[in-house]
């Protein structure tokens, strides 16, 4: 390549690169829920996979006071993936706060930063915009 092709190359690139700074970009997260524990969480799955949020979370909430603590946290963790999803990051917070309080797992202390990142994220967006 010329001289001038490589000074273009690299101007595109550095553009590119300092827009990443300037401008709001999203990644792709994954996000698993809980289909075992009993049959009704089965029952879920494929609500979910419709975009049935809403009818996933009527099925979940039955088992938030649950006296099977394993059961309770897989509910409540749900129901925060549910509302993330939903655009609802406070109540998304809340609900993965119960399931850590009900039972302290690592995986839901790193869900709750996530989320608490990710509305910061939202704020600084609508700040911008």
């Amino acid at each position: 390549p010329t001289t001038l092709e490589t000074l273009k190359e690299i101007c595109y690139y550095a553009a590119f690169d300092y827009s990443k700074r300037v401008f709001p970009a999203w990644d792709t997260e994954i996000r698993y829920v809980f289909i075992d524990g009993n049959k009704e969480f089965r029952n879920a799955a494929p609500l979910i996979n419709d975009g049935k949020w809403e009818e996933a979370i009527k099925i979940w909430k039955q088992y938030v006071k649950s006296k099977d603590k394993e059961l309770a946290s897989r509910a409540t963790y749900n129901l925060a993936i549910a509302y993330e999803i939903l655009g609802e990051i406070d109540l998304a917070i809340e609900w993965a706060q119960v399931s850590y309080d009900i039972k302290e797992k690592r995986r839901t202390k790193y869900y709750i930063l996530k989320l608490k990142n990710r509305k910061i994220d939202f704020q600084k967006l609508k700040y911008q915009l």
